[in-house]
């Protein structure tokens, strides 16, 4: 009896959930939406489980079929055509970039052809025996004030610091084609010029946006000791040779996209509080939510600063929140 009871019970459980399909079965089929797809289902016996997918799948599938009778250059689309061209984009793009790496060494090796003349055998032979030397080896500034011809030719591009321009480079010595400093928002006029009259032609590139130079590293250690909420004292800035270029007249060229953020919310607010009058074209993201990519923003409510730019709370909160990605990414990487 007890078993029967059971029975009647689980079969009246069923009979309230076919009620509840029949119902919402009834509803359904008075939308022109879900008519076809109720049919359809029934016919082929989905499964309940799957059910929700299946209707998101034909939901958007009819979505897309409207999307496109209502926009030509979608319907045109050939999605085997169109991953074709990128196919054969980055084709020629990598070979676009070997014949420039080509082009540059076939040019360098016309001028080492130089090295050759009668007049730049002193120079060469001083070159010479420098790279046989195991041991006291002549100092880079004699080196280059003693042979600087042969060095330019035989290594013509040089990375230095305006400072080491200064300290390895002998006022006439050298004389570049292309002089070209990066992140100008950070060098001092003062220290660019030494460079500036030791080339033919100047590229300066930079971001007004970002920080000027700044002397917090030239002043006493005493100056810095002040506690910043009691009196509000902060690093005078420093003109940098970016805001003497940009007054001076020169011709000036901004690049409008930006590409080095894997997703859009790590520039967005770049571009909406300092680029707001002039944007920057940002690539969006496949993945636009989630934990993985982006920005996430937290407000800490007991995240106040106590002086000398300490905040223990705020300091505890990433702490943990370093913590945290250590244990569920051990194996990225973290920086700041």
């Amino acid at each position: 009896l007890r078993a029967r009871l059971r029975d009647a019970r689980s079969h009246i459980d069923d009979l309230r959930t076919w009620g509840a399909y029949a119902a919402a079965r009834r509803t359904s089929l008075g939308y022109e939406l879900t008519c076809e797809f109720v049919l359809v289902a029934e016919r082929d016996g989905v499964l309940p489980a799957d059910l929700p997918a299946a209707f998101a799948r034909r939901f958007w599938a009819t979505w897309l079929d409207v999307v496109l009778q209502a926009r030509p250059m979608l319907r045109q689309f050939q999605g085997s055509s169109h991953e074709q061209r990128i196919a054969e984009f980055k084709e020629l793009d990598i070979r676009s970039l070997e014949l420039a790496r080509d082009r540059a060494i076939i040019a360098l090796t016309e001028r080492r052809r130089g090295l050759s003349s009668t007049d730049m055998a002193p120079e060469l032979r001083i070159l010479q025996q420098e790279a046989r030397k195991q041991r006291r080896i002549m100092p880079i500034r004699k080196l280059l004030k003693r042979a600087p011809r042969a060095t330019l030719l035989v290594k013509p591009c040089f990375m230095m610091s305006p400072l080491s321009v200064a300290q390895f480079l002998e006022p006439g010595a050298l004389k570049f084609d292309l002089l070209v400093f990066d992140e100008a928002s950070q060098i001092p006029p003062a220290d660019a010029i030494g460079a500036i009259v030791r080339a033919k032609q100047v590229v300066v590139v930079g971001d007004s946006k970002q920080l000027p130079p700044t002397n917090f590293f030239g002043g006493e250690a005493d100056d810095f000791e002040s506690d910043e909420e009691d009196h509000g004292e902060s690093i005078d800035d420093l003109e940098s040779i970016l805001d003497e270029v940009a007054v001076s007249g020169v011709p000036r060229t901004r690049l409008k996209w930006h590409y080095r953020s894997e997703h859009q919310s790590l520039i967005r607010f770049s571009n909406e509080e300092f680029y707001s009058d002039d944007p920057l074209y940002v690539f969006p993201s496949a993945v636009d939510d989630g934990d993985v990519l982006g920005l996430q923003v937290e407000f800490v409510a007991e995240g106040t600063y106590i002086g000398k730019g300490q905040n223990p709370t705020e300091a505890r909160v990433v702490a943990d929140a370093v913590l945290e990605h250590i244990k569920r990414y051990p194996q990225l990487s973290l920086g700041f």
